[in-house]
């Protein structure tokens, strides 16, 4: 006995196996209790902070995302951000990172420099970074932006 969609009649042909199901089946509704389940343990964080280029240097406009308990500025090749600047030195500054969630604080504190580390103008440090404060570290300069 022969298969009655063989035959050549317009009836679409019944999927057999899985995969002609996925293939013939329509999409059906979004499933919610399906969603991608994400591999690594760690949250995104609740808040998120940059440092970025101000001055008319090559780096003008680049952003650098702080992640870390501390970043170090400076020219040295340790330095999480080094900066090529004369006037900086090797370890010239260091943004700590205090607290977790919306608690979050980044504190920028100078390394006993000659040239100092500034913010806003202000050598009196360490001090609480704000959203578009402006850093000066020699003839760098930097703005902080927090999200």
């Amino acid at each position: 006995m022969s298969d009655p969609q063989d035959q050549g009649n317009d009836v679409p042909m019944a999927p057999k196996t899985m995969l002609d199901q996925a293939l013939y089946s329509r999409p059906g509704p979004a499933r919610p209790q399906e969603r991608t389940e994400l591999l690594g343990d760690d949250a995104p964080p609740d808040v998120m902070a940059w440092l970025i280029f101000m001055d008319e240097g090559p780096r003008h406009g680049q952003m650098v995302r702080l992640i870390g308990a501390s970043i170090m500025l400076g020219r040295a090749e340790d330095c999480e951000i080094q900066l090529d600047d004369r006037a900086i030195s090797r370890q010239h500054s260091k943004i700590r990172i205090e607290g977790s969630g919306t608690a979050t604080r980044y504190v920028i504190h100078d390394l006993a420099t000659d040239n100092g580390t500034f913010v806003n103008g202000s050598r009196n440090l360490p001090v609480e970074l704000q959203n578009g404060d402006m850093i000066r570290l020699g003839r760098t300069e930097l703005m902080f932006k927090r999200i």
